[in-house]
């Protein structure tokens, strides 16, 4: 055997060896510092619900610290609506504004071919690559990986729609009765946001009661009999009750 053939032996078996420990080599696990939905790029506020009418939500994703020292950050995005078992569309890094920070939002075009009123759901994950170098080449390994699933609501944007269905009609009426009284934050039928559930939020859902998402406008505002007669006996109730005399 020649010189030159054990030294080309000799480097083919070294990078052969490299590659292997490079691969047999274990993946971290490393999560986002931080992801939530945001309202738009450069934000790092988190929003829950979006407005159907509004621009598209965004998604933030703040890579961990090591995604500074890797070669290369491959980070993507899924996008599911409740309605629908296959992802609506995906997101990659191609929009990325600074190395560790990527802010992701579809098109306008996108948004309005695909969004839909109701619970979201978005998976997250990213890849991050070092770059190991072999008798002057080099070879991409993936040496930590990251995934983080988000939910977002997109509502209706209607007055008194407080199970966000798209129409305003007697199921959220029974969504305000069940929370009446209730105070906080985020509750469903604060319709004018005020953290508490009263008989203002009741007369928001009165007075747009039979709206609905491309409604015809002449179908509109009656409250139904049987809720409407409902409501009078409850009320005539409470008022009896009030005025028991004492004995």
């Amino acid at each position: 055997m020649t010189l030159r053939r054990v030294v080309w032996t000799t480097i083919l078996f070294s990078c052969h060896f490299a590659l292997v420990v490079a691969r047999a080599a274990a993946v971290v696990d490393l999560d986002f510092d931080a992801a939530y939905m945001v309202a738009a790029s450069g934000s790092t506020e988190p929003v829950s619900v979006f407005d159907i009418n509004g621009p598209a939500p965004w998604l933030y994703l703040d890579l961990p610290d090591a995604a500074l020292t890797s070669f290369l950050a491959a980070v993507q995005s899924d996008w599911f609506h409740e309605a629908s078992a296959t992802k609506q569309f995906s997101l990659s890094n191609t929009s990325f504004v600074v190395q560790d920070k990527y802010w992701f939002s579809p098109t306008a075009e996108e948004w309005n071919e695909t969004k839909a009123v109701g619970d979201w759901h978005v998976d997250a994950h990213h890849s991050l690559v070092e770059l190991i170098i072999i008798y002057g080449g080099g070879v991409g390994r993936i040496w930590a990986t990251g995934k983080r699933s988000l939910d977002f609501t997109v509502s209706s944007g209607m007055t008194g729609d407080f199970n966000n269905d798209g129409s305003v009609d007697t199921a959220d009426y029974l969504v305000w009765r069940k929370s009446l009284g209730q105070t906080g934050t985020n509750l469903a039928a604060d319709g004018n946001t005020d953290n508490k559930i009263d008989d203002e939020d009741y007369g928001m859902w009165r007075s747009h009661y039979g709206e609905m998402v491309h409604a015809d406008p002449l179908a509109t505002g009656a409250v139904p009999e049987p809720l409407a007669a409902a409501l009078v006996v409850e009320g005539l109730s409470l008022m009896l009750f009030r005025r028991r005399p004492k004995y």
